[in-house]
């Protein structure tokens, strides 16, 4: 989940003072593993799973409009009309902010790294290890917020640059771990009202300052967007606490009615701006879903856990994950991380993007194409059906069709496995595909093919290289990963929300007909 309609996208440029003399630099960038994650809702209802898939591409679409072609706009106008007229009736009253009312640090040194490095067990010093919940749908990374620290597992997003975090007053996040202010002493709220709309759900509260630490680094003073009230906690994983936006900070956007909004800068660009040496974080996926047709889509009844699910280097890449050299290419940051798609191939035919700027997004879990490009691409796929003609497409679950990509004069190809989601009935005839109708568009099904780097400095690139050969990309990174992420609710001093009732779904309207019925 990540934000949509109303985009913050615009950094402030505060200046900070270097930290060299205050700071022990880091020895090797730092390690976080990585939690994939589920944020599909766990329902018996195949109306509610099959909306979920639906949503899942309208919120993209809205997420990233900017870069939707005329069909697209067009697809997305439709979509817009199936969502409750309550949440649609309030995205039009929202405003852009008023810069100035946007929370910055007062503090001239506002980063920096903790005493002993990285808060977690990792490879290396700089490491985040990331959880996988639920079959690769999402990762989340561990984050401490306040003083003393409460610790959280938070969306690893490239594909926006806020800190959303779900407060202990906020109706509507029921079961999730959420920050408790009161407990921290270097909290500091502000009159500065927050609000995030999403295709499947919206969020408002406050803007506020605390400390912020992850892999060690840390911000003092971190503008976080505290949820108080929303929807959007209902379709993210109930150990979820929020989104870490690892996102661009973009120059400058007009906001939806008005001039342009400025944003905090991100907390990564923070610490890379003060501490980081080697001005770029680097992204290992891994990959829990190796047999789509054995996940059937139904069984999500219960959620599951894979604590090391990937890894996030922070400060650095990390070379035990990677063979070769990294192919770096100059990257498009005005509003995300893109690069330009030179073609993509179906089956053997390649087809011509015409350097199409591509967001590269930890996330989200599908392929997006426009919708000339996904029927073109299906096309080539063997049993590839449109049940209801509205974007969902199945693919035959044993197919053996392939599909690349094009970078930089390079191909990227996918394993088969990653354009399936999973199968739509017991019978595993149907797999639903995971390329969809959006702006272009590759997230975790793509990015688990490869290692990804994003650097800032000397200037914006992208960067993807092999794996490792000793890298098995299959829910095994235990052994090149560390240890697992302690539980985020073990000593941090965080609270679970306790639920009074079962969650509601809104936008259960969205149920996708045929591939709804196949879902039983």
């Amino acid at each position: 989940m990540t934000m949509l309609l109303v985009l913050l996208l615009s950094a402030l440029g505060a200046a900070a003072a270097p930290l060299e003399e205050r700071f022990n630099q880091p020895n090797a960038p730092v390690d976080l593993i990585l939690t994939p994650i589920s944020e599909r809702p766990n329902s018996a209802d195949p109306a509610v799973r099959a909306a979920y898939v639906r949503d899942e591409m309208i919120t993209n679409r809205i997420r990233f409009s900017r870069a939707l072609d005329q069909d697209g706009h067009a697809l997305l106008k439709r979509d817009l009309e199936f969502l409750d007229e309550s949440l649609r009736r309030r995205r039009r009253q929202v405003g852009p902010q008023d810069s100035s009312d946007v929370p910055v640090s007062s503090n001239d040194n506002p980063g920096g790294q903790a005493k002993g490095g990285s808060s977690n067990s990792a490879a290396q010093e700089g490491d985040i290890t990331l959880v996988n919940y639920n079959r690769d749908q999402g990762y989340a990374t561990p984050v401490n917020v306040g003083t003393p620290p409460q610790n959280f597992l938070v969306v690893a997003d490239t594909g926006s640059q806020d800190f959303v975090l779900f407060d202990e007053s906020c109706v509507g996040c029921d079961g999730h771990p959420v920050f408790v202010d009161e407990r921290s002493s270097t909290f500091q709220p502000t009159s500065t009202p927050m609000y995030e709309a999403y295709g499947t759900g919206e969020a408002s509260g406050i803007w506020a300052l605390d400390r912020v630490e992850m892999g060690g680094y840390y911000v003092n003073d971190q503008p976080i967007a505290l949820v108080q009230k929303g929807t959007v906690a209902q379709y993210m994983n109930s150990r979820l606490s929020g989104i870490m936006g690892l996102g661009v900070p973009s120059v400058s956007l007009q906001g939806p009615n008005g001039p342009a909004m400025k944003a905090p800068p991100p907390f990564w660009i923070t610490t890379a701006k003060n501490v980081w040496q080697d001005k770029q974080f680097g992204v290992f996926l891994d990959r829990t879903n190796t047999d789509p047709s054995k996940y059937l889509l139904s069984n999500s009844l219960t959620e599951t856990r894979e604590p090391n699910g990937g890894i996030l280097t922070l400060g650095g890449v990390n070379t035990q994950l990677f063979s070769g050299d990294i192919h770096y290419m100059t990257a498009n940051t005005t509003y995300w991380w893109q690069l330009p798609l030179e073609g993509f191939s179906a089956n053997g035919k390649k087809f011509n993007a015409k350097l199409a700027p591509t967001v590269i997004d930890t996330g989200s879990t599908a392929i997006m194409m426009p919708d000339a490009a996904v029927r073109a691409f299906h096309a080539q796929i063997p049993g590839a059906l449109e049940p209801n003609n509205d974007g969902t497409w199945v693919i035959p679950c044993n197919t053996t069709a392939t599909a690349s990509f094009f970078f930089g004069g390079k191909e990227y190809p996918i394993q088969t496995a990653d354009m399936l989601r999973g199968a739509i009935s017991s019978e595993p005839r149907y797999c639903l595909s995971n390329i969809g109708p959006g702006p272009w568009l590759l997230g975790a099904a793509f990015m688990k093919n490869y290692y990804t780097a994003f650097r800032v400095s000397p200037e914006a690139q992208i960067g993807f290289a092999a794996l490792a050969p000793n890298v098995v990309n299959n829910g095994q990174t235990g052994s090149i990963g560390g240890g697992p992420v302690q539980n985020n609710n073990s000593g941090g001093g965080s609270a679970i929300k306790s639920a009074a009732a079962s969650v509601t779904v809104s936008g259960a309207v969205f149920a996708i007909g045929l591939v709804a019925s196949l879902l039983v």
